[in-house]
This record gives structure tokens, C-alpha cells and sequence, in this order.
């Protein structure tokens, strides 16, 4: 199985749309604030995500999106997974050969927010969404390979947020 995007946008002009209702899809959302701050409510928790974040949302997590009231720029792309025999790796394969990827697919997280220190996840949306949005007679394969970049930039980052927390939770129980 890789990824397909099915749904994808890159807008600067978020505040035409205020609320966006209620709503779970069969997709993985992936939600990248170039500018900005949005509040999803996922979870029945309001989960602020500012500019230079994102959120990744797994396939049937009930969400809303909430604006605020000032310039707002998000790109979203939104995928399945599929059955294809292209030359890019699957998600089994890197769930064989990368550790942090296989812990976020076993951890199965419905929601978490990242930041994007290094623009990696803000770079990678932004060909992707470039790419969908094309003519290129293979935009669906080359598509696949830059979405599972950003699921290996999802668990890379999720995992350095593990180990972080997991080092603050020790250095707070020696210090009492």
C-alpha cells in the first residue's frame, strides 16, 4: 500500500471560510499553518496550531476547524492508502526498515501536532500540492513518494517529541 492524495489546497485566503463543521473522513489529513493560527477541535479538545506547525489527523477522526480573525495560510492535503506496484517504497517496507515510523503506525495516533523547525513538512506539502495540482502524466506516483517522506518526517518528529518528553518527565524526578 502507498499514498494517493485525493483532496489537497494551498491558501493564503482562509478567512473567506470561518467554521468548518463537524466532520470525519476515510483520509489521513495532514493541516501545515504557513501563516497564522488555526484551532481544530479534535477529541472534543480546542488544539491550537500556529504558523510554522501542522497536524496530522488519521483516517476517521472526527474534527472541525475553527479561524481566527486575522491572516490565516494553510496547506491540507488529505489521502488513502492504496494497492500499486510503483517504485516507491511502501508502507510496509518502511514499516520493516525504520523504527520511528514503525512505532507511529503501532502507537496508531488519531491526532498530533508538530512543529516544523527546519521547513522539511512545510517544503514537502508544498511540492506536493504543486504536483497534484499539475499535468505530469505520473503526478499520482511522484505524489505517493512526497507524501511518505512526510509520514517519515511525521514519525521522525513524533519520535523526537517521545524521547524529549520522556527526558523531561526524568529530569523532573530527579530533581525531586
Amino acid at each position: 500500500f502507498v499514498p494517493i492524495v485525493k483532496a489537497y489546497y494551498n491558501r493564503a485566503d482562509m478567512l473567506a471560510v470561518k467554521d468548518v463543521t463537524d466532520h470525519a473522513h476515510p483520509l489521513f489529513e495532514i493541516m501545515y499553518v504557513q501563516e497564522g493560527m488555526i484551532t481544530v477541535v479534535v477529541d472534543n479538545r480546542f488544539v491550537t496550531v500556529k504558523s510554522g506547525q501542522y497536524i496530522w489527523l488519521n483516517a476517521g477522526v472526527q474534527h472541525r476547524l475553527i479561524l481566527s480573525n486575522m491572516l490565516i495560510s494553510v496547506i491540507n492535503i488529505e489521502f488513502a492508502l492504496i494497492e500499486a506496484a510503483w517504485p516507491i517504497p511502501s508502507v510496509r517496507q518502511l514499516y520493516q526498515v525504520d523504527l520511528n515510523y514503525r512505532n507511529m503506525l503501532e502507537q496508531n495516533m488519531p491526532w498530533i501536532v508538530l512543529d516544523d523547525q527546519q521547513d522539511a513538512m512545510g517544503t514537502l506539502l508544498r511540492h506536493t500540492v504543486l504536483l497534484a495540482d499539475s499535468t505530469h502524466p505520473k503526478k499520482n506516483m511522484f505524489c505517493s513518494g512526497l507524501v511518505q517522506q512526510c509520514l517519515a518526517e511525521i514519525a521522525k518528529e513524533s519520535a523526537y517529541r517521545q524521547h524529549d518528553s520522556l527526558r523531561e518527565n526524568a529530569d523532573t524526578q530527579a530533581f525531586e
